[in-house]
């Protein structure tokens, strides 16, 4: 069809920016074909520059660039911005915020999340409780800005108002809504094939107890729908429910496969009928090959094919975190059940220690989200998404905290992760620009990356970062308080003050000894405040 002769000027742009390869202006003249009001309906065109978005978000890198807040929660300001590799952690104080700020990026995710799922949902959680108590404008904003492929930004701004206040603000939502068009328009286009980002937020409450009886009632209430792409998105930020869909899912693929399975060979029943129905050999002959046919084309059947792999990939991931546990079973009997073969022995997963139960129940829940997001990709852990973990750390054996964040990112290549923690060995797999400390200085806040890098040193010196002695707790509660004054005069510049060295003097006189570090360190906050340095953040 012909373009109408009069364009408006912001059209012609738009198609000028589309042609340029810009993926906004790409999608935006698709659905101005599509629609038929700014340009004349025009369906071949709207899919020509569709297939170009397609092309574009198709298994795209995404990522987190930042996040500000504004009057949220405990923060009257405060800027995240991740790092440039894989990883980011925060870490800080009990109390600090760090479950705050993974909170505020969920919510964010879970917007888009909920609009790919389910078109033009405008529906996002605030409570009052969230806007800070001490906010002067009576309402808390949460600013979002991701990226597709380091080319094409997208921001989105949550607004919360008390009922009360006069002047209100407005949400910012369109780019959100609009990039989940896409990949739903895409997809449409690609006849379900398309992938979709994995964007998922794990609490601290993912630690719940796992109960066989409560997977077992819950797969029964529910029947996942192996196929369903939507799956993938359902729950991601109810860490909670995760090992329940998962059970349900995998009983689900499991049963499936154990129907191909039954139809590999004659049985015989099925030879005995045959039987019944005839007494000439050569007639009986021929149905046997009829049905040794059929059942061939029915176990060359992709379906099968695609399951069994599933399944593969969802045992292997779990075995590269838990390397004593070789294969992941259904049981049926004498009740519904999950298996592992753990050392060669057979034991429920509801049986393992609470550390390998969070540990799989997290693994899982990420490779089955991959696997139903990502039909078309030869290894759906490669796909791409963002992932918020709090307190990875949790429950976790030493020796799995020092190789957490590797395997994270082995398994899962393509996924941001921005995880919180409180264990010093975690912070030694990483470098000092993937951390992020939250910093307070009379009430203003700020995200700061540590000057010395603790990577693939000892926990004594991730410690320190952590601003944590290595020395076990003194119990008196006196001498502690000592300390701790000690160590805030010399901070102050104070050390050699004759009150401070009385103070050194008596702490000393118990037998404790101070750490030549924690001082050298104290000395160094004294001579520069700025300690650490702001690499990322501003006040903007």
């Amino acid at each position: 069809m012909n373009e109408p002769t009069r364009i408006p000027k912001y059209v012609k742009d738009k198609i000028r920016q589309a042609k340029q390869g810009d993926l906004y202006s790409s999608f935006t003249v698709s659905e101005y074909y599509y629609d038929g009001e700014v340009l004349e309906r025009d369906i071949e065109q709207s899919e020509l520059y569709l297939r170009n978005v397609s092309r574009i978000i198709n298994n795209a890198k995404i990522r987190l660039r930042n996040i500000s807040l504004y009057d949220y929660k405990k923060f009257s300001k405060l800027k995240f911005t991740s790092s440039e590799k894989n990883t980011t952690i925060i870490i800080g104080n009990n109390g600090s915020g760090k479950s705050t700020i993974l909170e505020s990026i969920s919510k964010c995710l879970q917007f888009l999340s909920d609009n790919i799922r389910i078109q033009n949902n405008n529906n996002y959680k605030f409570q009052d409780s969230e806007i800070n108590i001490h906010s002067i404008s009576g309402q808390t904003i949460v600013r979002c800005i991701l990226e597709i492929e380091n080319d094409f930004s997208f921001s989105c701004s949550l607004t919360k108002n008390r009922e009360n206040i006069s002047r209100k603000v407005s949400s910012e939502l369109e780019e959100f809504k609009a990039l989940a068009r896409m990949y739903q328009r895409s997809n449409e286009l690609d006849n379900n094939t398309l992938s979709y980002p994995l964007l998922a937020y794990y609490p601290v409450e993912r630690s719940v107890t796992l109960k066989r009886d409560d997977a077992v009632k819950y797969y029964e209430r529910k029947k996942a729908k192996y196929s369903d792409k939507s799956e993938g998105l359902k729950n991601a930020f109810d860490g909670t429910s995760n090992f329940n869909d998962f059970f349900s899912w995998y009983k689900e693929i499991d049963d499936i496969i154990n129907e191909f399975k039954a139809n590999d060979s004659i049985t015989k029943e099925e030879i005995e009928y045959l039987l019944s129905k005839t007494d000439n050999k050569e007639k009986i002959g021929s149905l046997i090959s009829q049905l040794l046919e059929k059942k061939n084309n029915y176990n060359n059947n992709e379906d099968r094919e695609f399951l069994i792999r599933q399944q593969k990939v969802i045992q292997e991931s779990i075995k590269t975190f838990v390397s004593d546990i070789d294969q992941v079973k259904i049981s049926r009997t004498p009740h519904l059940d999950m298996t592992v073969i753990k050392n060669g022995s057979e034991i429920s997963i509801f049986n393992l220690s609470q550390g390998e139960k969070t540990l799989i129940a997290l693994v899982s829940d990420i490779a089955r989200r991959l696997v139903i997001l990502n039909p078309s990709l030869e290894n759906p852990l490669n796909g791409y998404g963002i992932v918020l973990i709090d307190e990875i750390d949790l429950h976790l054996h030493p020796k799995w905290q020092q190789t957490i964040v590797q395997k994270l990112e082995n398994t899962f290549p393509n996924i941001q992760f921005i995880l919180s923690t409180h264990s010093p060995l975690v912070l030694t797999t990483v470098t000092s620009e993937q951390i992020k400390i939250i910093n307070e200085l009379d009430y203003r806040f700020k995200l700061l990356s540590p000057t010395s890098n603790p990577f693939g040193k000892n926990a004594s010196d991730a410690l320190a970062i952590m601003e944590t002695s290595e020395s076990p707790l003194v119990h008196s509660e006196e001498i502690l308080a000592l300390i701790k004054k000690y160590e805030s005069l010399v901070k102050r510049g104070q050390e050699d003050c004759r009150k401070t060295k009385e103070i050194k003097k008596r702490i000393e006189s118990t037998g404790y000894t101070f750490d030549i570090a924690d001082i050298e360190m104290w000395r160094f906050i004294a001579e520069n405040r700025e300690f650490f340095i702001d690499k990322s953040e501003s006040d903007d």
